[in-house]
């Protein structure tokens, strides 16, 4: 069952070098970690050509399972941004981290991400994460 969702932050940093982040190679190898599909758009942004467009998708598929956006997960967003924005840290969260935050919420999962804007979200919206390069599953 997974529980984290991946951000881009921490699935590029994995897909580069994994060996820098051993506490997580068996969490992410057993399937415990997705990706939704706003996170797999944004990753969209490192492919450089179109012909390599479906092996690099299938690959990201084998390493983090595709996890559906929750139905009501822009309405959540709104909500984190609104709270993020009544502490005056809402310029800190991409629509991208407030989507991947939100369907995480919803979905009962963590965040995995090297981002400091999640550990903001965590401080006043208290989203479950995990920064990877610092803390083990």
């Amino acid at each position: 069952m997974i529980q984290y969702l991946v951000d881009t932050s921490a699935a590029a940093r994995y897909l580069h070098k994994k060996s820098l982040y051993p506490a997580w190679m068996g969490p992410i190898d057993s399937g415990l970690v997705g990706m939704c599909q706003v996170t797999r758009l944004e990753m969209g942004k490192a492919v450089r050509r179109a012909s390599e467009r479906d092996r690099y998708f299938r690959n990201l598929e084998t390493i983090f399972p595709p996890v559906e956006m929750h139905k009501d997960a822009y309405d959540e967003a709104e909500l984190l941004q609104l709270k993020l924005t009544d502490s005056a840290a809402h310029e800190s969260a991409s629509p991208v981290d407030l989507l991947l935050a939100a369907n995480a919420r919803l979905m009962g999962m963590a965040v995995l991400h090297v981002d400091k804007d999640f550990i903001t979200m965590d401080r006043i919206c208290g989203l479950p994460q995990k920064r990877m390069d610092t803390t083990a599953p």
